[in-house]
């Protein structure tokens, strides 16, 4: 098992959408958001190329659903 960071919220509920779980939220210095996954790191960037080439699909319903679910979550660390 490798560890994925990305700091893009479409990259993570894509992931998220496709059942990866976050391991762990950082908020960096700049108040930007870094998620962390655990898996095969080849999946992973295979994943996020076909996300940059508008070459992998999910169903909405659960797209906006991880979204909100990550939001959440960011937001629950402000709270913090």
């Amino acid at each position: 098992m490798e560890e994925f960071i990305t700091s893009d919220i479409g990259i993570a509920t894509l992931l998220t959408s496709l059942n990866y779980t976050i391991e762990k939220i950082e908020r960096g210095s700049k108040g930007r958001c870094q998620f962390h996954f655990m898996g095969i790191l080849k999946q992973f960037e295979e994943l996020e190329k076909n996300y940059w080439n508008y070459n992998v699909q999910v169903n909405a319903h659960t797209f906006f659903d991880s979204m909100k679910n990550i939001k959440n979550r960011i937001y629950g660390l402000d709270r913090k």
